[in-house]
């Protein structure tokens, strides 16, 4: 921000960029530009981040990017006497947008940086576009403590909303905690999710991922813990029973071109079927757009 000099002449708001580095400073790949907020303990830096969040919270609340309760069934409420002002910049464009509890407005100064050229009443999520997305990553045990910070900051945690939020907050806590063994495992199956993508289309990219390593083989377990199971211990495929003949010949004729394929009658195949159908229902259930 020392790059910008804001200041008011003749009642107008006036906004000047003058870079203190060469423009293509940056040019080199890989194209990152690194920034800091610097200031001694209890400064106030963390704070001034959590206005952030708290302001987009508001926003993405008044536009229904969040879910309305969480999983216990406790509403996400609006957080009053929230009041600040953004700056930025897209696309050599430069916005504001005035944050006052739920009704944000966002001004788009002219080109010569001297009042603005329009303001907008935030009423729709077309008119965020100019809005950048947030990925927080913050793994100190004390920060982002829904017990100390409010109830909405639970909100933030959520991925389920399908990234429509522009914000979201890593690793998952629950009440403050970190549940350090499901991180692990989220880690394990990204991991793996980037091996299977990158290993048939390029190589480079694994031996990137793991320190130039090639896997040779992959070694997959059934976990049965995720399956019912009748009263005599046999699996019970819920799903696939009572969908499977409905909702499986779609997927063949997607994936395999033939909606009368017929796969091979097996345990493995029961139970991979079965998965998939559940992973269908919970995906329906978690991201409401896949209901139109």
């Amino acid at each position: 921000m020392q790059d910008y000099v804001f200041s008011i002449v003749d009642g107008e708001e006036v906004v000047k960029y003058r870079p203190s580095l060469p423009n293509d400073f940056f040019g080199s790949r890989p194209y990152i530009n690194v920034s800091a907020i610097v200031g001694k303990n209890g400064s106030g830096k963390s704070s001034l981040i959590e206005l952030l969040y708290v302001g987009i919270y508001n926003l993405s609340r008044s536009l229904r990017l969040v879910q309305k309760t969480d999983e216990n069934g406790e509403n996400f409420r609006y957080e009053a006497d929230v009041l600040f002002e953004l700056y930025l910049s897209c696309e050599s464009k430069i916005y504001k947008i005035h944050f006052s509890n739920n009704q944000p407005i966002v001004y788009e100064f002219n080109p010569n940086g001297i009042g603005f050229k329009r303001l907008t009443l935030v009423g729709g999520r077309t008119q965020l576009e100019v809005l950048f997305y947030s990925i927080i990553i913050n793994y100190s045990q004390y920060a982002m403590n829904s017990e100390e910070v409010g109830h909405w900051i639970t909100a933030l945690f959520q991925k389920n909303d399908a990234y429509q939020c522009p914000i979201v907050l890593n690793p998952f806590r629950r009440k403050g905690l970190i549940d350090i063994n499901n991180e692990g495992y989220l880690v394990r199956s990204r991991l793996l999710a980037n091996l299977l993508i990158y290993n048939a289309e390029n190589n480079d990219a694994v031996k990137r991922l793991l320190n130039n390593h090639l896997p040779t083989n992959i070694v997959f377990k059934i976990d049965d813990r995720k399956f019912k199971r009748k009263k005599s211990g046999d699996p019970y495929f819920e799903y696939l029973t009572a969908w499977g003949h409905r909702v499986l010949p779609q997927l063949y004729a997607v994936f395999f071109g033939d909606e009368t394929f017929v796969a091979e009658d097996s345990l493995l195949n029961s139970y991979t079927k079965e998965y998939i159908l559940n992973k269908m229902k919970k995906i329906v259930a978690h991201y409401p757009h896949y209901l139109r």
